[in-house]
């Protein structure tokens, strides 16, 4: 077996995720627009969008917050909204962000 050497990617990746985590703390990046759109477009309330997925309206604002949705989730609102799981999750600056 052989010894992998480490490179420097980990702590690029690092700085970019806690500069990433600094921008939506700040309100600057939206977490899941196309998931936030959905809600707008149905004209659903964060108390709706908890019941979809069955949890209280704190739990889903605290979600939407900090992006951990679970798979059940996530299956849940697309099958609601009736699209990709590329398209609902995707997070600014993605290929299907809106």
């Amino acid at each position: 077996m052989s010894k992998r050497k480490k490179t420097a990617a980990a702590p690029i990746h690092n700085n970019i995720l806690s500069q990433c985590k600094e921008k939506v703390k700040k309100g600057v990046v939206s977490l899941y627009p196309n998931l936030l759109g959905q809600k707008a477009l149905h004209k659903l309330t964060d108390e709706d969008m908890a019941k979809i997925i069955g949890v209280s309206r704190t739990a889903y604002q605290s979600k939407t917050k900090s992006g951990r949705f679970t798979p059940q989730e996530c299956r849940t609102y697309c099958k609601y909204f009736g699209k990709k799981f590329e398209y609902l999750f995707a997070e600014d600056g993605d290929e299907y962000a809106s």
